[in-house]
């Protein structure tokens, strides 16, 4: 939860930044979520679920020769909580140890990229990613959660207006949690488009 609270903060002071310093920037937009939870325990138990989330995008860029730059971006999806399922069976029924549900998901990863001759930009990331929602602990025993792991994504953005927009692809990748009574793991596939500032 701690995790979660000092990216979120960290996106909303980038975010206030956007507008004083040169090389910011700040995106709004919406993405689909597609989430996939599995506990060692119970492999034969794959549950999913799709979200559509808002999404909040912000960060800073440093340019580099030849069109080249980098940086640190920060984002956070807050989603639909939509609960997992497995061929209709509840994630949450006692079946598996894994997680219920996601209502969140915070980003922080460094960034290369590269302003492309037509105008667009190419940009890949990597970094940490911590997804908040609900997981089984024990048998009957459900509780809110925070799980943390890896993330890479790879972005497009094209102007637009004097602003630009922006297509997103992430991957998570959640292995630790903080309720370690069972090995589980979650993997966020998304898909994001935003208006970028």
């Amino acid at each position: 939860m701690r995790k979660l609270a000092l990216l979120t903060t960290l996106v909303f002071s980038l975010a206030h930044s956007a507008s004083a310093e040169n090389g910011a920037y700040f995106g709004l937009g919406a993405s689909a979520n597609f989430n996939s939870a599995v506990s060692s325990e119970v492999s034969f138990f794959q549950a999913t679920s799709t979200d559509f989330a808002f999404a909040l995008t912000a960060g800073y860029r440093w340019s580099l020769p030849n069109t080249a730059f980098w940086g640190v971006e920060a984002n956070v999806d807050f989603g639909t909580g939509e609960l997992m399922s497995d061929d209709g069976i509840d994630a949450c029924t006692d079946i598996s140890p894994d997680w219920c549900n996601i209502d969140s998901v915070a980003r922080l990863r460094a960034t290369y990229g590269r302003d492309l001759a037509n105008g667009t930009t190419l940009m890949g990331s990597f970094g940490l990613a911590a997804a908040q929602g609900r997981l089984e602990v024990n048998p009957g025993d459900y509780r809110d959660a925070t799980g943390t792991g890896i993330s890479v994504g790879v972005a497009w953005e094209k102007p637009l207006g004097g602003h630009a927009v922006r297509v997103d692809l992430n991957y998570d990748f959640i292995d630790d949690d903080n309720h370690p009574t069972y090995p589980r793991e979650l993997e966020i596939l998304s898909i994001r488009a935003s208006y970028m500032f």
